[in-house]
């Protein structure tokens, strides 16, 4: 049961993602305006603060290649482009 259940979350994490940010810019998108005030440059852990899920349900939209990220040294870098692509998806 445990397996299906992370499967099954994963899944969904798009979706979960862009119901997080609707409203955040001025069409009900992700827009570049629901965007201010956010770093150009974010770690994994701010990225999931942005948009209000776990690091981890970031670092799996890392490793399946629907996040795209910088790996530098031992973690990532996530580019604000690269989270309003994400979320375009």
């Amino acid at each position: 049961a445990g397996l299906t259940a992370g499967l099954g979350a994963g899944v969904g994490l798009g979706g979960v993602i862009s119901d997080t940010l609707k409203g955040m810019g001025s069409s009900g998108g992700a827009s570049s305006e629901g965007f201010q005030g956010i770093p150009a440059v974010m770690t994994p852990s701010e990225a999931a603060k942005v948009l209000k899920v776990s690091e981890e349900d970031i670092l799996k939209a890392i490793k399946d290649k629907s996040l795209k990220a910088k790996k530098i040294g031992e973690g990532y870098r996530i580019s604000k482009e690269s989270l309003q692509s994400f979320l375009k998806e």
